[in-house]
C-alpha cells in the first residue's frame, strides 16, 4: 500500500532519504578513480600498514596479498571485497549541515508527489545496491 504524499509537509521518511542521498553523493564526490590496487597501496603507504596488517584484516595470507598486490594472480571476487572492506575502515563521512538537508528538504518538497517518490525510488535501489 503506497503512502499518500501531500505538497504542505516534507514526509518523515524523506528525512532519511535525504541524509542516505547525501552521503552517497559524499561517496560518489569523494571516490577515487585509481584502481582497487593502486587505493589498496596508497592506503597502506597512508597508514604504514604492511602486506601482513591487510591479510589478517581480509582473512588471507600474507603471501596470498603479496601476488595480488603485484598482479601475480587474478583478484578474486571474494579478496576484491575485503580489500574493499579494508579500504572503508575508519572513514570518516562528513556529516551534512543542518541548513544544507533544510535546502534539500525544500526543493524536494517543491516538487511534485509523483518525482518526490521517483527520488525515494531512486534511493531505495542505490540503497540494495549497496546491500544496506
Amino acid at each position: 500500500m503506497a503512502t499518500k504524499l501531500t505538497d504542505d509537509a516534507l514526509h518523515p521518511r524523506y528525512s532519511y532519504a535525504i541524509e542516505y542521498l547525501l552521503h552517497v553523493l559524499h561517496s560518489i564526490r569523494s571516490m577515487p578513480t585509481k584502481t582497487l590496487l593502486a587505493r589498496v597501496h596508497t592506503k597502506m603507504r597512508e597508514t604504514g600498514a604492511n602486506q601482513s596488517d591487510v591479510a589478517q584484516a581480509c582473512g588471507v595470507s600474507q603471501p596470498h596479498i603479496s601476488k595480488v598486490l603485484n598482479r601475480k594472480v587474478k583478484l578474486a571476487e571474494k579478496t576484491s571485497a575485503a580489500l574493499g572492506r579494508w579500504l572503508d575502515q575508519n572513514q570518516e563521512v562528513e556529516e551534512p549541515s543542518l541548513q544544507t538537508l533544510e535546502v534539500i528538504a525544500a526543493k524536494l518538497n517543491a516538487l511534485g508527489p509523483k518525482r518526490r517518490m521517483q527520488f525515494m525510488q531512486l534511493l531505495a535501489a542505490i540503497d540494495g545496491l549497496l546491500g544496506r
